[in-house]
């Protein structure tokens, strides 16, 4: 009877107001906020369309859903400055999904409970695990010179036939968010693969976005003596190398804040490598060399980590991002990564 005479919002929130006081909290007033208190982000179920407005101010917005009923929500759409009002209720911890021009309001109570996780960043907050080992001396240095073998790859060829390459110790020198690949080899060593046919080689990590190879930043050093090798590993940051050791795939994938571009336009062209390879049941950790974009990962929050570490699930050894590889580094001083096996290079 009590909901027939006040209305069921109207007794929803005297039982809230009641709640509010009970515990002892200072009574809040309903007001606008955010649904998981994030940007681009939409209520997964929005409950009944009441229709829509264009040229619309948020607040115009909010006031035109007090104003009608049974409003309870709004997807305000800023860009666009359009005002979709919406039926659904909220207590502010709903499920939301991503949308790229939109975010869902509700008029309510301030949500207090525990926050959402929040998407890993592409800049780590602090300096990722690392596996540091000093330098090798004396009769070990020689183990870890650079060796490779490359072959051609599957797939379609345009000007070039892509070559797949499969590197022991092949380094990277990180510095924030670049870094490039460094083989290293000495003069004159009579059991050492070709420099020249890896200079001549068309590798490429994946494909751009106006269809073009991307290529890798790769360099050769070629030292006059193992000693001279020696003092050039010794360069790394606090004369220290970052271990990766077993198998790694490095690929750069396009869009792929969207897990089918990321995994049939990316992460597929770079398993068909492995499997020319005989390398496909080798557990290995995917080295992801494309960036975000940051207005998409703002509009689509925490696609891009996701799809990362789906490489990495399927890999079974992680994922390793371009830039975690470089946080803390300098030109002057790089993060030096070792990698105890490499493979880079696709064909389709």
């Amino acid at each position: 009877a009590l909901a027939a005479w006040t209305g069921e919002d109207a007794l929803s929130d005297a039982l809230a107001e009641a709640g509010a006081f009970s515990s002892g909290r200072r009574l809040e007033e309903k007001g606008w906020y955010l649904l998981a208190g994030r940007e681009f982000m939409v209520a997964a179920v929005e409950g009944k369309d009441l229709g829509h407005h264009g040229d619309m101010s948020l607040e115009q917005c909010q006031s035109r859903c007090q104003n009608t009923s049974p409003c309870n929500s709004i997807a305000y759409c800023k860009g666009d400055r359009v005002c979709w009002l919406k039926g659904g209720s909220y207590k502010g911890d709903e499920a939301v999904n991503p949308h790229q021009a939109c975010a869902t309001y509700y008029r309510g109570f301030k949500y207090k409970g525990p926050p959402r996780p929040t998407p890993r960043p592409e800049v780590p907050k602090e300096a990722p695990p690392r596996k540091w080992c000093a330098p090798p001396s004396g009769q070990d240095v020689e183990r870890y010179l650079t060796t490779w073998r490359c072959i051609d790859a599957f797939g379609s060829h345009f000007e070039a036939t892509r070559k797949i390459c499969l590197f022991r110790n092949i380094y990277y020198e990180g510095f924030g968010n670049e870094g490039s690949f460094v083989v290293h080899v000495v003069r004159h060593c009579s059991n050492a693969p070709s420099r020249a046919e890896l200079e001549a080689a068309h590798i490429s990590l994946g494909v751009g976005s106006g269809f073009n190879d991307v290529p890798p930043k790769l360099r050769i050093m070629e030292h006059v003596s193992l000693h001279a090798f020696e003092l050039e590993l010794a360069k790394g940051q606090n004369r220290q190398i970052s271990e990766q050791s077993g198998l790694t795939l490095a690929f750069a994938p396009v869009y792929h804040f969207n897990v089918g571009h990321g995994l049939f336009d990316g992460f597929y062209p770079a398993f068909v490598s492995l499997l020319q390879l005989g390398l496909q049941d080798t557990p290995f950790r995917a080295f992801v060399q494309s960036g975000w974009i940051e207005d998409v990962e703002r509009q689509v929050p925490g696609m891009y980590a996701k799809v990362e570490d789906l490489f990495g699930s399927i890999g079974g050894l992680g994922t390793l991002t371009r830039v975690y590889a470089g946080y803390g580094g300098t030109h002057q001083s790089p993060i030096l990564h070792r990698f105890e096996e490499l493979v880079m290079g696709s064909g389709t």
